[in-house]
């Protein structure tokens, strides 16, 4: 039998070969041409009856048929691997879908034009949505020896119904292996999982490119573990993805912290530079993590969107210096592929430059506490500050540092600024000073600020 291979922009059809099928009773819901609300949640597969224009309609997804074929493919999964497809449910039964497509059968003719064609006449949300999609189309285009068509790896498949592709007489009914019909679409729909053609005889995936084997009966789905269940010779494991009933259903996105030892306080701004401060990475069950789009945000309590990008695999933001100890920052990682859409966000409480839980930012503070001063200095070119102590009648350096830029509290003409935080001031009062110069040396543009005084209590009065 005459094989083909389809190829547009980049995604791979696969096909599965012609053979013969017959549908039995099942229930099924009223007829619906929109994606009903779901029962469960998560990656699942929609199958869509699709009536080219003329064509007639045979009804099969309110009379049972359709409902059936997915009875047999879950159960023929299970039996043979150990898992079990989700398909769409509304109030416990099959979600089986109806297109009356604008488009002939001719028009539907091909591979690519069919998937393309048909996709456009989906709604947007059912294009963006979390579901695999297969197209059952009542009929079979002329001079095609295909059943069906996949996209590989990707979101939908095509299962073609007419001349030997549905086993509808009675030759085929008592047959002791499966119908035709729920072969092609497990076959399709493994496609989607990313499963390439295998070579071997009775293997449900045997297709193109196998020419020098027969295919036999088709009615094996790798039994020997070899190419795509628990190995992926075929393309991928199709065992460790998350698409199952037992597929694991923990978080799939882990957040973590790049600094271990300061998991609750993301490095501050320093030195004009971005900080990374969270990192997240994939999950176990995440197999195919070039294909997963990542979204990274971070915002504060009070609604402020901090900047934020994501690159190899990490959340790069910063702190602002000015922002106060207690700040609430939330950071949300979202995930989209093909199979799995998952949100996580974590929490971080803004500390002190050294762990502090608070600071004292009045002018009276206790013994112990560290000490916020922030004088609201603001200055056009970058430069160094010195804070300085009076100690008898000498003014003795405590901390020399290079401005920052970037306080809320200054204008865009005046985005340098200078804020520290102090530790073991003595007890008393302290008279204190800013020295402001465009070199580390003070020997430039040098300034003195007024002097100003922080009292420090050994307990509070009361």
């Amino acid at each position: 039998m005459k094989f083909k291979v389809w190829f547009s922009l980049a995604i791979l059809f696969c096909s599965f070969p012609i053979a013969a099928n017959a549908a039995d009773e099942n229930l099924a819901t009223a007829r619906s041409s929109v994606d009903r609300a779901d029962d469960l949640s998560g990656y699942q597969i929609r199958l869509i009856y699709v009536l080219p224009a003329g064509a007639r309609d045979r009804m099969l997804d309110t009379n049972g048929t359709i409902s059936n074929w997915i009875g047999q493919v879950r159960t023929i999964s299970r039996t043979q691997i150990g898992l079990t497809p989700i398909f769409d449910l509304y109030l416990g039964k099959p979600d089986v879908g109806f297109l009356q497509s604008k488009y002939s059968l001719a028009e539907l003719s091909t591979s690519k034009g069919a998937i393309e064609l048909l996709t456009k006449e989906l709604s947007t949300s059912e294009q963006i949505g979390l579901k695999g999609v297969g197209f059952i189309i009542d009929g079979m285009p002329r001079n095609s020896d295909y059943c069906g068509y996949a996209s590989r790896p990707g979101k939908y498949f095509t299962a073609w119904l007419g001349q030997s592709c549905w086993e509808d007489t009675d030759q085929y009914k008592n047959r002791p292996y499966w119908t035709y019909i729920a072969s092609t679409i497990l076959h399709e729909w493994l496609h989607n999982l990313g499963v390439t053609h295998t070579c071997v005889k009775n293997d449900l995936m045997w297709g193109a490119g196998c020419d020098a084997a027969s295919s036999g009966d088709g009615n094996s789905i790798d039994a020997s573990r070899g190419n795509y269940v628990r190995a992926e010779k075929s393309g991928v494991d199709i065992s460790l993805l998350p698409v199952w009933e037992e597929s694991p259903k923990a978080d799939v996105i882990q957040l973590g912290f790049r600094d271990l030892d300061k998991s609750v306080n993301p490095s501050r701004f320093t030195s004009g530079k971005d900080n990374i401060w969270a990192k997240f990475y994939l999950a176990n069950n995440w197999v195919e993590p070039s294909s997963v789009q990542w979204e990274c945000e971070v915002f504060t309590s009070g609604g402020i969107v901090l900047n934020s990008s994501v690159a190899s695999g990490l959340c790069e933001s910063i702190i602002l210096t000015n922002f106060k100890i207690g700040t609430r920052i939330y950071l949300r990682v979202t995930a989209n592929g093909l199979w799995q859409r998952s949100s996580s966000i974590t929490v971080f409480t803004v500390l002190g430059q050294n762990g502090e839980s608070s600071y004292c930012e009045t002018k009276t503070c206790i013994l112990g506490e560290t000490v916020k001063l922030d004088p609201g200095l603001c200055f056009s070119t970058e430069g160094f500050a010195k804070l300085e102590i009076k100690r008898a009648e000498n003014w003795v350096t405590l901390k020399t540092q290079r401005a920052m830029k970037g306080n809320s509290a200054c204008s865009s003409g005046n985005s340098y600024f200078v804020a520290t935080a102090v530790q073991d001031m003595p007890v008393g009062t302290n008279i204190l000073r800013w020295t402001w110069a465009t070199d580390r040396a003070f020997s430039k543009s040098v300034t003195t600020y007024k002097e100003f005084q922080v009292e420090i209590q050994t307990e509070a009065k009361k």
